[in-house]
């Protein structure tokens, strides 16, 4: 190895060494787990809140943005690797939240795992219980801003989802959704047929 290659490689090592010791003190808990190559700045929250087992991980490459937010609330999020998280978008664990790798999530998003009962009308609706349901976010999914993800829903490999989009079913591998409730417009590919039942023309 010549010298410069040396140096480049000594650096990055005591680099990645360094950004592993801050990530300790940052998040002490072994239920966060965060890669050393992750952007993680110091103005984002991540919560694993006592009383649950939710877990949290973040992958290798991944930038989450200032101020997003990200926490168990009684269920685990993990995220793979080369993902962004943007500007003020939450995740709530809840049933968990699953996002594969190469996801781009745009900035004021929410995905939520939990929600509230409100079947019955004799109590009031906070004393009813929360459901608690996965999301599954696939890898390269591209999530455009103010999109909101609901709670037991999958969008399937390379799906993209319009601006300010509402999910609250599968959207399926290759299709590009918009609207609220969010349904497909078209697929990406010509080799991938459209589903009988993703909802195109469909009036809501």
């Amino acid at each position: 190895m010549d010298p410069r290659s040396f140096v480049r490689f000594a650096a990055h090592f005591c680099g990645m060494v360094l950004r592993s010791f801050i990530l300790f003190l940052r998040f002490p808990t072994n239920r966060i787990r965060i890669a050393p190559s992750a952007r993680v700045p110091w103005r984002c929250s991540i919560r694993a809140f006592r009383g649950d087992e939710g877990h949290i991980v973040i992958g290798a490459n991944c930038w989450i943005e200032e101020y997003a937010r990200i926490g168990t609330y009684g269920g685990s999020v993990e995220l793979g690797r080369d993902c962004s998280v943007n500007d003020f978008t939450v995740i709530r664990g809840g049933g968990g939240v699953r996002i594969g790798a190469g996801v781009h999530i745009g900035p004021h998003c929410v995905l939520s795992g939990i929600s509230h009962s409100i079947d019955r009308v004799d109590i009031p609706i906070c004393e009813q219980g929360k459901i608690r349901r996965p999301i599954v976010i696939e890898d390269d999914v591209w999530i455009g801003a103010s999109v909101t993800v609901l709670d037991g829903v999958t969008i399937g490999r390379g799906a993209v989802i319009g601006a300010g989009s509402v999910v609250i079913r599968p959207i399926p591998a290759y299709a590009v959704a918009v609207g609220n409730p969010a349904r497909v417009v078209r697929m990406r590919t010509a080799a991938e047929p459209v589903p009988a039942n993703a909802g195109i023309g469909q009036k809501a």
